[in-house]
């Protein structure tokens, strides 16, 4: 039977206040505004991260953090989804995020998904942010860590391999920190490097070259790899009587994709973003294979160039993402968008009203 039909609006009033279903208010930030907010607030965002890892290294466990990254996906149905979790006593984030392959509504855009920024005491969503930019910016933004923290004292140009978004925000990452004077740019399409050379304009970028990889390992002393490759983009002959110092690969986040060969591994250090990058990509593969142990891993929150003063090999940083980053950055964007009254505020006042000016059928009673 239909009950529908013999409940009034009146009496759906009175359900609803005697439920007490209290809104709950929260600003929904697209990608437009959340890329605005992180490159407008670039140095703060880099120095967030430099302290959430300072912080990570001297409490290695806490028990008011947590830190939690899945993976699921299905048979049959290409890229995957991941819910990427961090907690603290200030707050907490939940990012979910697909790798959006068939395009069937979504088009021309391999990230979607939404960032949710929690309450600390009362655990409601306080913020939505779409989570394709700020994915991308806070991706770029581990490299430029990594490179402060493991690469050469100075950088002066920058090689990126793969000219997508992660390759542009890479780029600008870097000019914004004042490291580099000129970046060297391949990619293997050219409409990427189109909009790559547009958007490097467009934003005030650093002057840029583009070249193929050989002149970039000839004249970088730091590399960018953020390709959607699914073989090695990068072998030791490319780094032999080379210049290289720091490499970063951030683009193999998929167990069908690859960076890196492994004739690599005797030649450089390995400093993984988080224990969560273990899981995914190359590293997987190597240690699954028994090439390296996670035991010859180290982890950016307590390494340091210092540490590979001795021997002089390069320094190789390996992200496929990570829920520290992602809370870092969907905090910031949080807090600069409720200082300066940006996004779309929904507070849902009067959500019944609403219902029943909009779902009339839904009321079949009359109105008492």
């Amino acid at each position: 039977m239909n009950t529908n039909s013999r409940i009034t609006r009146t009496n759906h009033k009175k359900i609803i206040d005697l439920l007490r279903f209290s809104p709950e208010p929260f600003i929904y930030i697209d990608d437009a505004l959340a890329h605005r907010i992180l490159i407008d607030n670039f140095d703060e965002l880099i120095r967030r991260i430099e302290k959430a890892l300072d912080q990570q290294n001297a409490v290695v466990t806490s028990e008011s953090e947590v830190d939690q990254k899945q993976v699921f996906s299905q048979d049959g149905v290409p890229g995957d989804l991941r819910v990427m979790s961090f907690f603290n006593n200030k707050g907490g984030t939940v990012k979910i995020i697909g790798t959006n392959e068939v395009e069937s509504v979504v088009s021309d855009k391999i990230s979607v998904g939404k960032c949710l920024v929690i309450h600390p005491q009362d655990h409601f969503v306080m913020c939505i942010i779409d989570a394709c930019a700020l994915s991308s910016i806070r991706t770029a933004a581990g490299v430029l860590v990594a490179c402060k923290r493991l690469g050469p004292s100075s950088v002066s140009t920058l090689g990126v391999i793969g000219c997508g978004r992660i390759g542009f925000y890479t780029v600008i990452a870097f000019q914004r920190a004042g490291l580099i004077d000129e970046c060297l740019c391949f990619d293997i399409s050219r409409k990427s490097m189109e909009n790559f050379s547009k958007l490097v304009s467009l934003e005030h970028g650093p002057r840029f070259r583009i070249c193929e990889t050989e002149e970039i390992f000839r004249q970088s002393k730091s590399v960018a790899l953020a390709t959607t490759s699914a073989k090695p983009v990068i072998g030791l002959r490319d780094i032999i009587d080379r210049p290289v110092e720091f490499i970063s690969s951030v683009g193999a986040d998929a167990n069908n994709l690859s960076e890196l060969d492994e004739n690599l591994l005797p030649a450089v250090h390995i400093v993984s973003g988080s224990h969560h990058c273990l899981e995914m990509g190359d590293m997987k593969r190597w240690i699954e294979r028994g090439i390296i142990t996670r035991s010859d891993i180290r982890f950016l929150s307590n390494t340091t160039r210092e540490d590979f003063q001795v021997d002089g090999r390069p320094r190789c940083y390996i992200s496929t993402g990570f829920p520290l980053l992602d809370h870092v950055a969907a905090a910031l964007v949080y807090e600069v968008a409720r200082e300066e009254n940006l996004g779309e505020k929904v507070q849902f006042a009067n959500n019944d009203e609403r219902l029943l000016s909009s779902s009339p059928a839904a009321f079949k009673g009359k109105n008492q």
